[in-house]
């Protein structure tokens, strides 16, 4: 595994790190032991450049999300002198969209397993997800089009229609989701008298943000099969600047190719 330190966060006893493999998917790995004192000297100056790792003898684990860690028997070296890590190097100074990503998750304030999730998923336009059939979470840049329905009975939910360019999906948010998007802390359920004026009020809130854009993680699972309502993982702020240099980096070689191949 050759892959590149991405973000540093310290703990007592140990220390994880997210790499960057050359497919783009970002990994936690997790070292204790003599490795902590080890990768601790990388210094914030050098991890904001190409920082290749050679890393054997680690162990997959699979507990609250996958990921690696150092054991007994690993093996772990910094900047090593082979052709693939100069070839590595190159990429990362020279490629826009891992660097936007590593620009992202450095500076994202969200929890480690979330961020990867967020991260990692697979990149779809809106009419791609209506084809999709995987079993992969997958995550879309959408605009808020429309407030279908609000519901509250142990908590709030509500079902939205979002869109790009290429078509439009309804969805299903949560009570955390959409207190996300109203940047609040939390949403006090009303009295059953009240909740129908409660409800408009919440509508009201959510109209204000018809238009904007957001990052979508969603499951090809229907939590409403009559009318085609998608599951809701997470919901985030887009950082243009990734959006943009993934369109550049890895969607219009793809088309570009099409397009010599027609011809």
């Amino acid at each position: 595994m050759d892959p590149r330190v991405a973000k540093h966060v310290n703990d007592i006893n140990e220390s994880m790190y997210e790499f960057f493999e050359a497919c783009y998917t970002a990994m936690k790995l997790c070292v204790v032991d003599n490795f902590f004192d080890h990768l601790q000297q990388l210094s914030s100056d050098l991890l904001q450049d190409a920082v290749v790792v050679l890393a054997r003898g680690l162990v997959l684990k699979n507990d609250d999300g996958i990921y690696l860690q150092s054991v007994e028997n690993t093996q772990i070296m910094i900047n090593p002198r082979t052709k693939i890590a100069s070839k590595l190097k190159q990429w990362f100074r020279n490629d826009q969209f891992v660097r936007h990503k590593t620009l992202w998750i450095n500076k994202t304030s969200l929890p480690l397993n979330r961020l990867l999730c967020i991260s990692n998923s697979m990149r779809l336009s809106i009419s791609e997800f209506h084809k999709y059939n995987g079993g992969c979470k997958c995550r879309v840049v959408g605009r808020i089009d429309d407030i279908n329905k609000v519901n509250s009975s142990n908590s709030v939910f509500m079902h939205i229609k979002i869109k790009d360019i290429s078509g439009s999906l309804s969805v299903g948010l949560s009570h955390k989701q959409i207190c996300f998007i109203l940047q609040l802390s939390t949403l006090d359920l009303p009295k059953r008298t009240e909740e129908v004026k409660y409800m408009d009020n919440i509508r009201t809130k959510l109209f204000s943000h018809i238009g904007d854009a957001y990052v979508f993680v969603l499951e090809a699972t229907l939590l409403c099969f009559k009318s085609k309502v998608h599951k809701v993982v997470d919901v985030t702020h887009v950082y243009w600047a990734e959006e943009c240099a993934y369109q550049f980096t890895c969607k219009l070689p793809t088309y570009s190719n099409q397009m010599d191949h027609k011809i």
